[in-house]
């Protein structure tokens, strides 16, 4: 088992040599490989991984961190406290903020404003001015189908389709899962396992919101716009999960066809646009 841990390890080192990094900054054997391997992405991608680079963050902690640093979060004011855990908790609200206004930006225009639609208000909750019915819905929906997430994963958004309206069936989207329900049972896609999500045809022509996965298993998605709106809310969907899965990465993109990378995703404020160069919505310099 130690041997298995080591060469861990060196293939993280091993990895960081070949991608031309500075390895000084993880070749420590107090760091797993895990933790080795945040520091690996964060240098890659040119952010300052020295300011996770500590044994004693585990590796969540150091990919909240890096993550954060991604998004261009402050992180100046919890150094000095050694990101605790309400520290933890505050930085990804601010991330969730980022990342509910990119999809808010992407539906404007698109899709109406639509009272099935629920975004998570951490704005609110940031700035101390939420009441516990802001959430009430999508609490509901948490703890009847979306309880399995990760400490520090917050909702997104979330599509009601319940016939009560309370909640309690619908879509949630978080950073890194899609949640759904179906027939009064739950289900967990990773997001990072979406290949696309599209308009299929079901039983009579019936048309279905569908999100197929890499492997080619296939989702029927529950959603809340109108007819006319379907083939738009997919499309938005779509492109907003590959932004959340090029965020997950910091960027990187791997396998994806020449067409894919036409469309770009600002990976400050999310907006989708065609042509490279600085987003037209926040004058970002590239995506």
């Amino acid at each position: 088992e130690n041997e298995e841990y080591q060469k861990a390890q060196d293939q993280e080192i091993q990895l960081g040599i070949e991608q031309g990094l500075d390895v000084s900054l993880y070749k420590n054997p107090e760091f797993n490989w895990l933790q080795m391997e945040q520091i690996r992405l964060g240098l890659r991608d040119k952010i300052d991984a020295s300011v996770y680079a500590n044994p004693a963050y585990n590796y969540e902690t150091m990919r909240q961190l890096r993550l954060a640093i991604y998004s261009e979060i402050d992180l100046l004011p919890y150094v000095h406290r050694g990101f605790a855990d309400d520290d933890l908790e505050e930085i990804r609200l601010a991330e969730c903020r980022q990342l509910v206004q990119a999809l808010r930006k992407n539906m404007e225009g698109v899709i109406k404003e639509n009272p099935r639609h629920h975004f998570y208000p951490a704005a609110d909750i940031l700035s101390k001015t939420a009441v516990p019915e802001d959430t009430r819905l999508i609490d509901n929906a948490v703890s009847a189908y979306a309880e399995h997430r990760g400490r520090f994963e917050y909702p997104l958004f979330m599509a009601d389709t319940s016939k009560e309206g309370n909640g309690r069936d619908g879509m949630l989207l978080t950073p890194e899962h899609l949640f759904y329900s179906s027939r009064m049972n739950g289900y967990r896609i990773d997001v990072s396992a979406v290949k696309s999500v599209y308009i299929s045809s079901g039983l009579l022509n019936h048309r279905v919101l569908t999100a197929e996965e890499e492997n080619g298993v296939r989702h029927k998605l529950p959603y809340a716009v109108e007819p006319d709106e379907m083939k738009n809310w997919a499309k938005v969907l779509d492109l907003y999960i590959r932004f959340l899965k090029k965020r997950a990465v910091s960027g990187r993109l791997s396998s994806e066809s020449a067409q894919e990378q036409e469309e770009m995703s600002c990976r400050r404020c999310g907006c989708v646009y065609q042509e490279k160069g600085a987003c037209p919505e926040c004058g970002y310099p590239g995506a």
